[in-house]
């Protein structure tokens, strides 16, 4: 799997990952633009996380 794949496949997990983040801030705190902003945070931090971490996997052969 190449980088560029395993970035795209964690922004399609991040979209619903961080749909779940805003909905839980939202509804704890009430303020969108708070909930919008831990999102976005997280969203960030996963997805880079997410498409090293695949890419890593793939390379040594796990493919799980």
């Amino acid at each position: 799997m190449t980088l560029k794949r395993a970035f795209l496949h964690a922004l399609e997990w991040r979209l619903i990952a961080s749909t779940i983040d805003f909905v839980v801030v939202y509804t704890m705190t009430g303020k969108i633009v708070f909930s919008l902003g831990i999102a976005g945070v997280s969203n960030a931090i996963r997805t880079i996380v997410h498409a090293f971490w695949v890419k890593c996997r793939a390379t040594k052969g796990d493919g799980s």
